[in-house]
């Protein structure tokens, strides 16, 4: 399976290709006054505003760099709506066997969004489960901003 490897601080992660519709790279984005902190923004693509979340945000608790190589991915929904993520460092794409991928020996309860890890290159690679790193109130502002 095809993956989008990308780093959020020195940790790799590998985001399921499948899922992405286009990466495209880091632009301005409108803020939301009183949105979530992992709520970055919207961006406009193809003529119209895409909700965008910081994977470092979610992922590591801080925003994301604007790093060479930042960039944002845009996903569907299961209603067929764009998200759009912000990934430091994407460097790269990757055919990751599935077989490689192991369940880590520990399970952290807090990120039940992280997957299997795998190591590619000498180097621990972590899978991320998008629809996962959705909470509640993210969810929620989502929700509201499809049915306005």
């Amino acid at each position: 399976m095809l993956h989008v490897l990308f780093h959020a601080g020195v940790e790799a992660f590998a985001f399921p290709a499948l899922r992405v519709r286009r990466v495209v790279p880091f632009a301005s984005l409108k803020r939301l006054p009183g949105s979530p902190d992992a709520f970055a923004g919207l961006l406009q693509f193809r003529g119209s505003p895409v909700p965008v979340l910081d994977l470092s945000q979610l992922v590591l608790g801080r925003a994301s760099a604007e790093v060479l190589g930042s960039r944002i991915l845009i996903t569907a929904l299961d209603d067929g709506s764009g998200l759009g993520w912000i990934a430091e460092s994407v460097r790269d794409t990757a055919w990751i066997d599935p077989s490689h991928f192991e369940a880590p020996p520990v399970r952290v309860d807090g990120a039940p969004w992280l997957g299997k890890v795998a190591c590619i290159q000498g180097q621990f690679v972590q899978c991320v489960e998008p629809s996962e790193l959705l909470t509640d109130e993210i969810r929620e502002l989502l929700r509201v901003h499809a049915t306005e």
